[in-house]
């Protein structure tokens, strides 16, 4: 069981980093001006 929601946590965490790097680049250049 722990390490099952151990995992489920690594693909969580995966999953934000990537959905960061995706949409963040595309939003910084609305919040700079």
């Amino acid at each position: 069981m722990f390490f099952l929601s151990l995992w489920l946590f690594c693909i969580l965490l995966s999953l934000l980093f990537l959905l960061f790097f995706f949409f963040f680049p595309r939003l910084f250049p609305l919040l700079v001006f």
